[in-house]
């Protein structure tokens, strides 16, 4: 903020020492020669007061230096010649003439007063505050002694220069005094001074301008120490000193644009500081409509103020102004930025980001244009360029919180999560009692899959704000529940969930989660109590977001659980229909048939899935085994056979498959089937189940086929021992080996056999018969008869065993 001229401010003091040095010396002071020299330098500075020739006042500087040469003691010599060289601007000249008069003559204010405005032109700011300070005194004194208006008007002049140059080496304080001094020098003045005719040839300015200078130099002192209200004061009484001066009512707007600011946001007196500063600006605009500075300013106010469209138009219009003027420098730094906020706010981002940019151009170090256009490109998804931005503001305000804030969700949306974890970091410690901090920090820590630390903090945010005033809709609590449901965590993680949904009924992230908690809760219990809980809760979820097929999955699984079988199917019927694609939704719509005992349904269910996955293993063995319970083993058959093209080891579907075959009456396809897989059979019961139905197989042939009978029997035998090697106590292989070892003729080997297979299952009468007739073959009829008797008491309708004993006539009665 500029101050008046100097060139004005020090007119009078210089037209006053001309004055008081016009007159000719008198004969008595000084040789002829010496008085003729200084009236010749005198008149040709008249002369140049009219011509302005730079001849004429080089002449009268070479008839002055000759006279100072004759008397270099002469005050009144020396003080013309510096006065002289101060005319002609040569500042450096005129200080040692000037300095030596007022050496000579301590009560000599003339040269005291051009000293100050020599030093001041040549910015030797500290050397002028000296001479005016000087002067003043010199003129204080001398008005004590005579009440001359001159001399009051020199202290008026001198005082407003002090504060002037006090003001050019920032000492606003100092400034202030020498200007209050002034005001109370221009009080002392007659108000029509400058109409005198005897006076006028000083330049004196009139009451009301000089009024208003004062205050206004006063007002923007003022404001350089940030006393904004007093820097108003000073303002409007300047402005109400002289009210057609657009310059006092700039400032005026200035200073009420700062004492708004430094006001509480939203407070009365912000708005009443607002209004004072948009009443200035608008005051100054009528006198200088196409003034585009104050138009700017004009535009900062009404931004401030939230007036945002009228702020546009005011940009707009002192853009036209500008151009209209030729200029091609562009508005303020202070200027673009406001521009770019007002069309942020009105919805022109690309042309907002534009200004910030421009207004961060213009000033690198205006902080807030790089935020706000990092924040606006943050919004448009334009994260590396956000981040840049942003990064900017925080070198310049690495303490704003809203910037962490930012540039860390610019971060975070980017993928960056430790660096933005940092950033949440340290708005944590910048806001350490709010709760939306923590809150952050939890995201960013739960994307890195630091969950106990995530947990942490999200639990801080919930303690801070329990009641959801800072994070609303129960986000905090979904999220703790979201972090403690990672860490299986369930009851806890039902609890957060609670909470959140008692915040916001309608959160559908709380809602899932709580239904998602309490079905892992019932999983873990298995309790009816636990699972209908979980029912109700899945229900609500599927409700909020009836797409979620892992809820209606977990819904229908639940409903399976309570026995609600129609239920479940229904809950997967219209989850097919919503979804139909969906593959995961078929499966549980199988699934539910299946357990609801619509087997055909399922199976129908499980074409169509397959029809989209044709190499679903899962499903293929799913539909297989639906066929086999249906026993529609014409079609499980195909089935199967696919399955173990894929997987030839899957030793359940080759068990299927030969039982399958079995049942067709396949029994070449069954024995091929279980050379084929049987070694290969991954799991060992199944192999070894794989064997004995081998051998049992080999078995039938051999009694079916004559001519092959003794290999099928030793083929049927081998099968069995492979399946005994991974079974030893398996009693239908044991029971295999007896009767094969009896084909063969071994009896003690059958003996031996069945033996084993009793003790492994005693209550088997069958068995004690086969054992008795090896008995009877080696005719141990004794063991035999016992064999039978204990058939018979295991199994009274045993016929072969009555039989038996019949032949000894010892059937029991």
């Amino acid at each position: 903020m500029a101050l008046l001229s100097q060139n004005t401010s020090t007119r009078a003091a210089v037209v006053l020492f001309a004055m008081c040095g016009a007159a000719l010396l008198p004969r008595t002071a000084m040789a002829t020669s010496i008085r003729e020299r200084f009236n010749r330098a005198h008149g040709l500075y008249l002369k140049w007061e009219q011509t302005h020739q730079a001849s004429d006042l080089e002449d009268a500087l070479h008839e002055l230096g000759l006279a100072a040469k004759a008397a270099p003691a002469n005050t009144t010599v020396l003080q013309w010649q510096g006065f002289l060289y101060m005319k002609q601007g040569s500042y450096e000249q005129a200080l040692p003439p000037l300095t030596k008069a007022a050496e000579l003559n301590h009560r000599l204010y003339q040269p005291l007063i051009n000293l100050g405005y020599c030093n001041n032109a040549l910015q030797h700011y500290t050397e002028a505050a000296l001479a005016y300070s000087r002067a003043i005194d010199v003129l204080q004194t001398e008005q004590k002694s005579r009440n001359n208006p001159v001399l009051q008007a020199s202290l008026f002049q001198s005082a407003f220069d002090l504060g002037n140059v006090r003001y050019q080496l920032h000492q606003y304080a100092a400034a202030e005094t020498a200007y209050q001094q002034a005001l109370a020098f221009n009080k002392q003045l007659p108000q029509n001074i400058s109409k005198e005719k005897k006076l006028a040839y000083l330049g004196i300015q009139p009451a009301a301008y000089r009024t208003a200078k004062a205050y206004n130099a006063l007002g923007v002192a003022l404001l350089a120490q940030k006393h904004f209200a007093e820097a108003v004061n000073a303002l409007q009484k300047a402005a109400s000193a002289q009210p057609g001066n657009a310059v006092w009512l700039r400032h005026l707007g200035n200073a009420s644009h700062d004492l708004a600011l430094a006001q509480p946001v939203g407070s009365a007196d912000q708005k009443t500081a607002w209004r004072q500063a948009e009443n200035a600006y608008a005051a100054a605009l009528n006198l200088e409509p196409h003034n585009y500075a104050i138009r700017e300013n004009m535009g900062i106010a009404l931004v401030e103020m939230g007036h945002y469209q009228k702020g546009m138009e005011a940009f707009k219009q002192a853009e036209a102004d500008r151009s209209a003027a030729g200029k091609s420098a562009g508005a303020s730094p202070q200027a673009l930025f406001h521009y770019g906020l007002a069309a942020m706010h009105a919805g022109s981002r690309t042309e907002a980001v534009n200004l910030m940019q421009q207004a961060s151009a213009a000033d690198p170090s205006l902080a807030e244009a790089w935020h706000w256009q990092g924040y606006m490109q943050l919004q448009q998804k334009q994260y590396p360029q956000a981040i840049k931005s942003l990064q900017h503001a925080l070198l310049l305000q690495p303490n704003s919180a809203d910037v962490n804030l930012n540039l860390g969700s610019a971060l975070f949306q980017s993928g960056d999560y430790p660096a933005a974890e940092t950033r949440f970091q340290q708005l944590v410690k910048l806001q350490p009692h709010a709760a939306w901090p923590e809150y952050y920090l939890g995201n960013a820590l739960l994307k890195q899959n630091k969950l106990q630390m995530a947990q942490t903090a999200y639990q801080k945010a919930v303690q801070l704000d329990p009641h959801g005033t800072d994070i609303p809709g129960g986000q905090a609590y979904s999220a703790l529940g979201y972090a403690l449901l990672a860490q299986k965590e369930y009851s806890a993680a039902a609890n957060a969930y609670s909470f959140a949904s008692e915040q916001n009924p309608k959160n559908q992230d709380a809602l899932r989660g709580l239904a998602i908690t309490r079905y892992q809760l019932a999983l873990q219990g298995n309790a009816p109590d636990q699972w209908h809980q979980a029912e109700i809760s899945l229900q609500q979820a599927v409700a909020q977001n009836q797409n979620d097929v892992q809820l209606s999955i977990a819904l229908a699984k639940a409903q399976m659980k309570t026995q609600s079988f129609p239920a479940a199917e229904a809950t997967m019927q219209q989850l097919v229909q919503r979804d139909p694609g969906s593959i995961a939704a078929l499966e549980a719509l199988a699934q539910t048939q299946m357990n609801a005992g619509h087997l055909n349904a399922a199976a129908g269910t499980l074409k169509t899935v397959l029809a989209k996955q044709p190499d679903n293993l899962v499903v293929m063995r799913q539909l297989a085994g639906t066929y086999m319970t249906l026993t529609d083993y014409q079609d499980a058959v195909p089935v199967n056979q696919t399955i173990l093209q894929q997987d030839p080891a899957d030793s359940k579907t080759a068990i299927n498959q030969v039982n399958a075959l079995l049942h067709l009456n396949r029994q070449n396809q069954a024995v091929s089937l279980m050379q084929q897989t049987a070694p290969l059979a991954n799991n060992p019961q199944d192999r070894a189940l794989l064997y004995q139905m081998l051998g049992y197989q080999l078995y039938l042939k051999s009694t079916t086929n004559p001519q092959n009978m003794r290999h099928s029997e030793q083929m049927a035998e081998r099968f069995y021992q492979l399946s005994r090697q991974l079974e030893p106590h398996n009693v239908n292989t044991l029971r295999g080996l007896g009767v094969i070892s009896e084909k063969l003729g071994a009896y003690d080997h059958a003996l031996a056999y069945y033996t084993a297979a009793i003790h492994q299952q005693p209550s088997d009468a069958s068995l004690y018969v086969a054992r008795g007739v090896c008995y009877e073959k080696l005719r141990k009829i004794k063991l035999a008869i016992a064999d039978y008797h204990k058939a018979v008491q295991l199994d009274p309708q045993n016929a072969i065993a009555r039989a038996n004993l019949q032949r000894f006539a010892v059937l029991p009665h």
